[in-house]
């Protein structure tokens, strides 16, 4: 039965363990989103600059098409009809009619003007851009000479780049015509161009009046993005050259999302005289983000700027653009992540410590009891260890013996393999003098065939020339007859043909000769044709026999060829026997190492057993707090004075197991035989040392 004192120690040390294991690697995720989270400043200030470039770039496209489109409306051909110059009316005046065109296609020009050199009006829109009338009739009785735009125009000052240029442009200006006409702010920029006749010269100035509802809108939708991330509070300004404020758009200070056109605000308020930073650095030329402080809402602001630059080849009015938001709403991404880093952390924390007492306490009781066990299991395995050294020493013993017939056998084997390989060898010789002999037999047979078939060919030859030698007889006999005619008939001829006598006797004698010589030459040529014949008949035999001389030599052949592979297979079964002679070798040495190996582990085993009950005991003590006298950690609930009802008495030392003593080697030099261990229940009790 296990210690609740034991349970209750171990429970804590598991309980702290685990807390501290699973806290370090949450402190350090969340140190490394705290980390991460300064990264959303940086992600905050590249937005809003991104903020602030658009806005500027949208606005410059904007402006760059409404330079083109005065010179455009002026080069329209109406504007060289001078019967409708001065007519009041868009039904009389073309030029009039062509105007309101212009303001109801484009929506942006409440007020689009043609007057002369002189300044007086030659026509004027008299529709609005929804096609409704506009009160314009009496800007024909008005004078534009001292219109800010009209003398620059006729002196060529216009806004130019190297792509651009014919467009005089008046900066932002509240315009009381267009206030009265519109019934609004007023707010305009102005758009003016020379108009040329035919010949090129001037005649005439078109001005446009811009909307300035046209940058309103574009505020609008700026401020409706910045309000969709997160950022309501946001204010947008711009601000023209000399740091006076054209545009305010601050839907929380106004409380409306229209921009403010109040007369203290718009081009009377100067940033650059009260100082305001971001004015004052985008006006020179600068653009980024920095926090200021806002003196008319009273609080810490964050906020970008940038400068006109242009765009399209625009070259821009050096206006500002500027964004700022609150502090507050800055730090909001990075309050709120540091609020939600710190309830996972501490919700991460207390789920740990709750998990690390469940499982601690789970875990407590049962590693107590095992212990116990595993106290009670190294006795047992102590004693295995004992039995298991003297069954491995008898085995290494076995095994020896076994390795060394098996070496012997492999000795033999190994003889025989080679006698074999020897017989194997001399018969692979003897099929190959078989196979030459052989050889030889078939070309001595093969020349006898051809000694036959010459000896046939002059027999042959023989019976022709004795057919030749009868037909030169026959001739001669033919001859002999005419011969003896011949002479008779010279008798008869009387001394005529004595000299024919003659001839036809020496014809007749050497008719004779031929004869005599033909039937020489037929009995030598016969009795060469019997020799020829008994020849033949007598190489026909030899051939014979060297026909069988062959078969034998072929028969022998076959049997050596047989021997010759009875004796390779032999050779190849015997180096197999001596391989797996071999094999079953090493086997066996390798099991009488292995049992040697298996002897050495179980007295190793049986330390380890002691050992582990040593551990045991000190692992009860560390968990438990118990005294010195409970050495061996055996269960039982504490008694008074720390002892237990199992313990021994105080300064009795328990029994403690005493590791065999190794036998002495005996046998093959390569094979450590052991004598059985002394089990140690015999073995005489040891004091113990702690």
């Amino acid at each position: 039965m296990s210690s609740p004192k034991a349970k209750r120690s171990l429970q804590n040390q598991i309980l702290i363990a685990i807390v501290v294991a699973g806290a370090i690697p949450a402190l350090l995720v969340g140190y490394a989103a705290y980390r991460s989270s300064a990264h959303l400043s940086e992600a905050l200030n590249e937005k809003l600059h991104a903020t602030v470039v658009d806005l500027n770039d949208k606005i410059e496209r904007n402006f760059f098409e409404r330079y083109g489109d005065v010179q455009a409306f002026g080069l329209n051909e109406v504007v060289q009809d001078r019967a409708s110059w001065y007519q009041v009316g868009s039904a009389k005046n073309r030029i009039a009619a062509a105007a309101n065109a212009y303001g109801q296609l484009y929506g942006i020009y409440p007020l689009m003007l043609l007057v002369d050199l002189e300044g007086k009006v030659i026509a004027v829109n008299d529709r609005d851009a929804t096609g409704k009338p506009a009160d314009t009739a009496s800007l024909y009785e008005k004078n534009f000479r001292t219109a800010p735009w009209f003398q620059p125009t006729l002196a060529g000052k216009f806004l130019k780049s190297e792509i651009l240029d014919g467009t005089y442009v008046t900066d932002a200006y509240i315009d009381a015509d267009v206030k009265r006409i519109t019934g609004a702010h007023g707010m305009v920029v102005g758009f003016s161009a020379p108009v040329k006749d035919r010949d090129g010269k001037v005649i005439a100035i078109w001005h446009n009046a811009a909307d300035f509802g046209v940058i309103e809108t574009i505020l609008r939708e700026t401020y409706e993005a910045l309000a969709h991330d997160d950022m309501p509070d946001a204010e947008i300004m711009i601000v023209n050259r000399a740091g006076a404020v054209i545009a305010d758009f601050d839907p929380t200070l106004l409380g409306t999302k229209n921009m403010n056109f109040d007369p203290q605000v718009v081009l009377n308020r100067n940033l650059l005289t009260s100082g305001d930073e971001l004015a004052m650095a985008a006006l020179a030329g600068k653009e980024g983000a920095m926090h200021t402080f806002n003196p008319i809402k009273q609080q810490s602001q964050f906020g970008s700027y940038v400068g006109s630059k242009g765009a399209l080849g625009y070259p821009g009015l050096g206006w500002a653009v500027l964004v700022r938001i609150s502090e507050e709403t800055a730090n909001g991404d990075l309050r709120d992540q540091l609020w939600m880093i710190v309830s996972i952390l501490g919700g991460s924390l207390t789920l740990l410590g709750g998990g690390a007492w469940w499982l601690a306490r789970i875990l407590a009781l049962p590693l107590v009891r095992s212990l116990d066990q595993v106290r009670a299991t190294g006795g047992s395995v102590a004693d295995i260890a004992a039995q298991t050294t003297a069954s491995s020493v008898t085995l290494a013993e076995s095994a020896s013996e076994q390795a060394a017939s098996l070496e012997e056998t492999s000795a033999s084997i190994e003889e025989l393999n080679s006698m074999t390989r020897l017989n194997a060898e001399s018969a692979q010789k003897a099929r190959q003098a078989a196979l030459e002999t052989r050889q030889c037999a078939d070309a001595g047979a093969e020349q006898m065939q051809r000694m036959q078939a010459a000896m046939d060919v002059i027999a042959a030859a023989s019976q022709d020339i004795t057919k030749i030698l009868k037909t030169i007889d026959e001739i001669a006999f033919q001859t002999n007859i005419l011969a003896l005619n011949a002479a008779v008939e010279a008798a008869r001829a009387g001394e005529a043909g004595a000299g024919f006598a003659v001839v036809a006797e020496e014809v007749r004698a050497l008719a004779q000769r031929s004869a005599a010589a033909a039937r020489e030459t037929a009995e030598k040529i016969e009795g060469s044709t019997s020799r020829s014949q008994e020849g033949a008949r007598l190489s026909t035999a030899v051939a014979g026999s060297f026909q069988q001389i062959q078969n034998k030599v072929r028969d022998l052949e076959g049997l050596i060829t047989e021997i010759a592979n009875a004796s390779r297979e032999q050779s190849e079964g015997i180096s197999q026997v001596n391989l797996a002679v071999t094999q079953m070798d090493q086997v066996t040495q390798a099991n009488a190492a292995t049992a040697e190996e298996g002897a050495a582990s179980a007295e190793e085993l049986q330390a380890a057993a002691i050992e582990l009950a040593e551990q045991v005991a000190a692992a009860m003590q560390h968990i438990g707090g118990r005294r010195i006298n409970d050495a061996q950690g055996k269960g039982g609930e504490p008694r008074a004075g720390g002892k237990r009802r199992q313990d021994p008495p105080a300064g009795q030392a328990p029994t403690a197991l005493r590791r065999p003593a190794k036998p002495a080697p005996q046998g093959k030099s390569t094979i450590v035989n052991h004598s059985a261990p002394t089990s140690h229940a015999a073995s005489a009790p040891v004091a113990a040392h702690r």
